[in-house]
């Protein structure tokens, strides 16, 4: 067998995103500050601009966290699958391994972003194996690609995508045709 390919999260892009969200948690911050300098307190701006805060801060600490470990994405092995955006999957549970890209996006800056996706043969048997945070992550990852599981290019470093792919199609073929030899896999 080949050995494990494992993929980090780049810890720079997390950073400057976590940095950012930290500046919009300090500008709401100062917003709610100036609501309550003024003579009259609006409690509904008040409100909104403390929500604002504790929901960009959470954002930005939970950024700043994956940055600082840098947990493995992607992890492909002679098993299968797994990492930060997949629950472990087995290669013979993956149907077929693609380019996803998405092409509609609320936000335009991620329009046309490439994804390392892997189709299922049983999608709803592995949805039921995922927590509740799992399936909405997944559902919102790959719902327009058709891919079910799906790993962002923008976090992948290291490995061009299309050498990704090439390997991992090559490490299913291999683990898929030692599965039609085995005469004990039904």
């Amino acid at each position: 067998m080949t050995e494990p390919v494992l993929i980090r999260i780049g810890r720079a892009r997390l950073g400057w995103l976590s940095a950012g969200l930290a500046l919009l948690t300090l500008w709401c911050l100062g917003f709610s500050a100036l609501v309550l300098s003024l003579d009259s307190i609006d409690g509904t701006l008040l409100f909104i601009g403390l929500l604002c805060a504790v929901g960009f801060g959470w954002l930005a600490l939970f950024c700043g966290g994956v940055a600082l470990s840098s947990p493995v994405a992607l992890r492909m092995d002679q098993h299968g699958i797994s990492g930060f955006y997949t629950e472990p999957v087995s290669w013979h549970e993956i149907s077929g391994i693609g380019i996803a890209v998405t092409e509609v996006n609320v936000h335009r800056n991620f329009r046309n972003q490439r994804h390392l996706g892997f189709a299922l043969h049983d999608p709803v048997g592995f949805r039921d194996r995922q927590s509740a945070w799992r399936r909405l992550t997944s559902w919102l990852s790959g719902r327009t690609s058709g891919y079910h599981i799906t790993v962002p290019e923008l976090v992948i470093k290291g490995i061009a995508l299309e050498e990704l792919l090439e390997q991992a199609r090559a490490m299913h073929a291999q683990a898929t045709a030692s599965d039609q030899n085995d005469p004990t896999i039904m």
